[in-house]
C-alpha cells in the first residue's frame, strides 16, 4: 500500500512540473523584417513581434519594448498581415505613459472560443524605428515573472499570464552615420561653366560689323559741288557769246560803210 502511495506522490509531482514547464513555456521574439538592411541615422528600420504559445491557446500578446531614446525613436507600429490577433488598439502602438523609452503593442482575442495558438514563431505585429546617432542600439522586453502591467502572454482558458521572461531575447543592431557626403561631391562635379563661357565670345564680334558698312555710304553724298561748278561755267559762256554776237554785227557794219 505504501508503495502505491509512493508511486501516486511521484505521479503527482512529474505531472506538475510538467504541467508548470508548459504554463512558462509561451514566449515573445524580435527579429529585423529585413536582415541586409544597412542600418543609418534617419533611416526607417521594420522590426517583426513573433509569438510561440507551444500549443497552448492564448488570447493576448503584450510587449513592451524599453530602448534607449538617445540612440532610436519608435514611430510607428502594425498589425500583422494575415491577422494573428483580431483585435489590437488605434494606434496599435504607444509610449507608455509619460515615458520616452517604452513603447507597448498589444493584440487580443474577444474570447476562449477564438484564443490562437502556434508551435513555431509566427508574427503578430511589427514596429518601425529611426536611428538618431550611431553605434548600438539595443531593445528589450521589458518582463518580470508574476505582473501584469509588462510584456504578457495570456492563457485563453482562464487568461492567466503564461510568458516565460527568462526565455525572451533582445535585438542589438548596429547604426552607421548617414552617408549622403558622396551625393554631395557629384553635385559639386557637374561643370556647365565652360558652356556658358564659350556661347559670350560667339555674341561680342557680331554686331561690330553689322552696323559699320551701314552707317559709311549714308553720309558721304557729294553731290552738290558739280552742280554749283556748272552753274558758274553757264554763266561764262552766255558772256563769251554776246560778246562773240556783237563782234559780228560790228564786223558786218565795217563791211557796209566800205563798200
Amino acid at each position: 500500500m505504501k508503495h502505491v502511495f509512493v508511486i501516486f506522490l511521484i505521479s503527482t509531482g512529474i505531472f506538475l512540473s510538467m504541467g508548470a514547464t508548459s504554463v512558462r513555456a509561451q514566449t515573445l521574439k524580435m527579429a529585423l523584417s529585413d536582415t541586409s538592411q544597412v542600418i543609418t541615422i534617419g533611416s526607417n528600420v521594420t522590426v517583426d513581434l513573433l509569438i510561440n504559445t507551444n500549443s497552448v491557446p492564448v488570447i493576448n500578446a503584450d510587449a513592451l519594448i524599453s530602448f534607449d531614446p538617445a540612440r532610436i525613436t519608435i514611430t510607428s507600429a502594425q498589425v500583422s498581415n494575415p491577422i494573428f490577433f483580431t483585435y489590437a488598439p488605434s494606434p496599435v502602438g504607444r509610449l507608455l505613459g509619460g515615458s520616452t523609452s517604452k513603447y507597448l503593442i498589444s493584440g487580443w482575442e474577444q474570447s476562449q472560443a477564438y484564443a490562437k495558438t502556434t508551435t513555431t514563431d509566427t508574427k503578430w505585429a511589427s514596429f518601425t524605428f529611426q536611428p538618431i546617432s550611431a553605434g548600438t542600439a539595443t531593445l528589450t522586453f521589458d518582463c518580470t515573472a508574476g505582473t501584469g502591467a509588462d510584456s504578457n502572454i495570456n492563457r485563453g482558458s482562464d487568461s492567466a499570464d503564461v510568458i516565460n521572461c527568462s526565455a525572451l531575447t533582445s535585438l542589438a543592431v548596429t547604426v552607421s552615420a548617414a552617408t549622403p557626403t558622396p551625393t554631395s561631391t557629384t553635385t559639386v562635379t557637374s561643370t556647365p561653366e565652360p558652356t556658358s563661357s564659350a556661347t559670350s565670345p560667339t555674341t561680342t564680334p557680331t554686331p561690330v560689323p553689322t552696323s559699320t558698312p551701314t552707317t559709311a555710304p549714308t553720309t558721304v553724298p557729294p553731290t552738290p559741288k558739280p552742280t554749283k561748278m556748272i552753274l558758274k561755267e553757264a554763266g561764262v559762256i552766255e558772256n563769251t557769246l554776246g560778246i562773240l554776237g556783237l563782234g559780228a554785227v560790228l564786223t558786218i557794219a565795217g563791211l557796209l560803210i566800205i563798200l
